[in-house]
This record gives C-alpha cells, sequence and structure tokens, in this order.
C-alpha cells in the first residue's frame, strides 16, 4: 500500500526516521480544492495517508468525512507534541471516520480507544537538555510554584483561589501568572521572582528548562499538570522536579499517579497524604492537596524523600529510552498491517 504524508510543521520526525531507516518509501501529498471552501483532496488510490490532528483546524470537516469515508484510504493521524490536545478538540469528528484510522497520542486516556496504536510521551526530551547541577543557594523556600492561570486552565484558578485561602504562598518561589481574561477581575500575579537558568541559548525552549537556583531553593515542587481530566497528559512539568531530584505534588487527572506507577515511577504515600491524587472530583482533588500541603515539613518531605527522588531520575533516564524503543516496535505493527 502507498505511504502519503501531508507536509507540515508538526511532523513527526522519529515518524521520518523510522520510515527512511525500514526503507520504507512514501511520497509528499499535499492537494487541495478551493473551489467551495477549504477542502482537501483525498486521494482515490488505496493508501495510507498520514496527517496531522492540525489538519482539521483548516478543512471543511463535513466535505472532508464525506470524502475519507467514500475513499480506499487508511488514515493514521500523528503529530509531534500536544497531539491529545488535538485528539480531544476533535474526538467527535474522528469517531465518524469509517475507514481504517489509527491515532498516535502522547497521553494516557480514561477511555482508551483499539485506535490508539502509537504512543510516545514526548516531553521526556527535556533530559538531553538539563544536567543535573548544584548550586549555593540554601533551601529557604517551602516549594516551587510557576504556572499560568487562563479560562481553558480552570484547575489552576481553583488551586490558586485556595493556596491564597489556606495562606500557603507566604513562602513559596516561582511566579504565578495570569490571563488578561482573569486580570481585568481583578486577578493579580503574586510572586515575580522566576529564577535564572545555567544553560539555554537564544533558541532552545526556555520552558524546557531547569531553573536550577529556583529548585536548589525549594523543598518540593507543586506541579500544575496541563490536563486536569480526559487522559493523564505527561508534559515537561512533571519531569522538571525528577530531573532535579525533588519530591513533588502534582494536580492532574484522578489517574495521573496510578499512570506514573505504571511507568515504573515512585510517589511519596507514606510520608506525605497522597489520598488526593485518586480523588475523581475536581474541588475535591484541590481540597485535599491544600490538606495535604498544610501538613507537610517542607524540609522533613525533602529529607525523607530522597532515595525515591533518585529512583524516578534513574527510571526517567531508562524510561526516556525506552519510550522511543516501544514507539519503534508499535510503528512497526502499525506498518506490518498496512503495507
Amino acid at each position: 500500500m502507498k505511504v502519503l504524508i501531508f507536509p507540515n510543521e508538526n511532523e513527526h520526525a522519529l515518524l521520518k526516521n523510522y520510515l527512511n531507516a525500514r526503507d520504507i518509501s512514501f511520497q509528499y501529498y499535499d492537494k487541495w480544492d478551493f473551489s467551495s471552501g477549504n477542502n482537501f483532496v483525498i486521494p482515490h488510490e488505496e493508501c495510507l495517508l498520514i496527517l496531522p490532528y492540525s489538519i482539521l483546524d483548516n478543512i471543511n470537516l463535513t466535505t472532508f468525512l464525506k470524502d475519507v469515508n467514500a475513499s480506499k484510504c487508511h488514515i493514521y493521524f500523528i503529530q509531534h507534541l500536544d497531539n491529545v490536545m488535538h485528539f480531544k478538540k476533535y474526538e467527535e469528528v474522528i469517531v465518524q471516520i469509517t475507514r481504517p484510522v489509527y491515532l498516535h497520542i502522547d497521553a494516557a486516556l480514561h477511555q482508551n480507544s483499539p485506535k490508539v496504536v502509537t504512543t510516545k510521551f514526548e516531553f521526556t526530551g527535556i533530559l538531553n537538555d538539563n544536567f543535573y547541577l548544584n548550586t549555593n543557594h540554601d533551601r529557604t523556600k517551602d516549594f516551587l510554584l510557576t504556572t499560568i492561570v487562563k479560562p481553558e486552565r480552570l484547575h489552576r484558578k481553583i488551586l490558586v483561589d485556595k493556596l491564597k485561602q489556606a495562606n500557603l504562598l507566604t513562602n513559596y518561589a516561582g511566579k504565578i501568572h495570569y490571563h488578561d481574561s482573569y486580570l481585568k477581575h481583578g486577578y493579580i500575579g503574586l510572586q515575580a521572582w522566576e529564577g535564572t537558568m545555567t544553560s539555554a541559548g537564544e533558541h532552545e525552549w526556555v520552558d524546557g528548562k531547569v531553573h536550577w537556583d529556583l529548585y536548589n531553593s525549594v523543598y518540593y515542587e507543586l506541579v500544575p499538570e496541563t490536563l486536569h481530566s480526559y487522559g493523564s497528559f505527561f508534559t515537561e512539568k512533571i519531569w522538571k522536579p525528577i530531573v532535579a531530584k525533588i519530591p513533588f505534588i502534582c494536580l492532574s487527572d484522578y489517574k495521573f499517579y496510578d499512570t506514573l506507577h505504571s511507568l515504573g515511577f515512585k510517589t511519596f504515600e507514606g510520608i506525605i497524604d497522597e489520598s488526593f491524587a485518586s480523588e475523581p472530583d475536581l474541588e475535591k482533588r484541590v481540597d485535599k492537596i491544600i490538606h495535604t500541603m498544610s501538613n507537610i515539613n517542607p524540609k522533613e518531605f525533602y529529607e525523607k524523600s530522597q532515595d525515591i527522588c533518585e529512583h524516578n531520575y534513574k527510571t526517567l533516564c531508562h524510561f526516556h529510552y525506552e519510550n522511543t524503543n516501544r514507539f519503534v516496535r508499535q510503528l512497526d505493527n502499525v506498518f506490518k498491517t498496512n503495507i
């Protein structure tokens, strides 16, 4: 079966490397019909058509579905970074495709789909850009919190509001940024120190860098992950405290910790109360985090967690490469079926 790839800025580099290494020929395909709107022309011949989820932002979806379902194509949606966010946005469209469809996801979905054939947790690559480094900073701050509060991240607003109510923001490091829509309603940034980086070039991804003076001045990190429902989505936010070898408390979905454990990582039950992690209700989950933080001795938490932190760092180093190897094995199954 012919392999056709839509050329785009979100192309997955590892997929291209895989095709070249396996000597699988492919062609770029980019045909449009603008006579009656933004219509992507579906190929007539039998093929595996590889598309990014983001193409669905720019086409007539009704026409796309009609043409795909009338075609001989097999469809594989894959793109680099944040693809679970795009899949979530267009899931109702994708499930209407009646042709064979395959999905690449960078998260563990709550409702697992047999169409998810490849998974890769993309952000483990921060290991390539950071190395463990001590600084001269004394650990004098209770915890680190750096986050952006914006409308589509409701869980972060709830968290920050409850932290303020519990008076837990008196000794933290980091910065809370507020989206303009919240600034108009009287919310203000709580602290301005962002810290400095020991390694960041002009074109490097700043969010993926560990701010070592910050991380070496705190006892643990409070991590408001990107998603709080739908699936367990691991971004640079959770990997950075692991690289920095400090413990963490993470606000994410209620299966996030279970997924971490399934991947070989340990968390801190027995040192702190982690009952928040499996609480399905968001408000109650945040309340339980606040209760846990209110009863933490930060210095003891850090000291008692060092063996776990060292385990997690070593696990991440292994997982980063196994993550890629597993992706390659999954691709073997996809192309064995379709070539």
